[in-house]
């Protein structure tokens, strides 16, 4: 990732996200919720430049449950049990953000936040069927 965006997820987590109880380790900020971790993960894009301080990011979201064997074989999201991929109403394909230098980081801060702390309640509200899913999706592959 570019140095803007490390930069800014350093600014992301001390702003905002730190003072909410989550932790931040690389571009992943993760948080306790009892019985499972919810995390955060900030992907970069493969095609972003190589120099200059703009590109595209994605917001993928995952849940891991405590009491479950980590899922390490799973590389789209390591450790989680689900996860998926938080798109913004921008037209980048795939919905990831584009940023440059010129971005009002602090507005981008207060979308993300908004988007993390709404997926957050989904999550609460849903965590029963997110765990039912991914038992299911577990007794189906031991049956092949």
């Amino acid at each position: 990732m570019k140095k803007w965006l490390d930069e800014f997820l350093s600014d992301f987590h001390k702003i905002h996200l730190k003072n909410l109880g989550y932790k931040k380790k690389y571009h992943t900020f993760s948080i306790d919720r009892g019985t499972y971790w919810e995390r955060y993960n900030f992907q970069g894009s493969a095609y972003n430049p190589t120099e200059g301080n703009e590109g595209t990011f994605y917001l993928n979201v995952g849940v891991e449950f405590k009491d479950l064997e980590p899922r390490t074989s799973w590389t789209w999201f390591g450790n989680t049990h689900s996860a998926w991929r938080l798109h913004c109403d921008a037209t980048v394909p795939g919905g990831g953000w584009e940023y440059d230098e010129k971005l009002n980081k602090e507005e981008l801060m207060h979308k993300l936040l908004d988007l993390i702390e709404e997926t957050s309640q989904e999550i609460a509200e849903g965590i029963a069927d997110i765990r039912s899913r991914y038992l299911e999706h577990l007794s189906s592959k031991s049956m092949e």
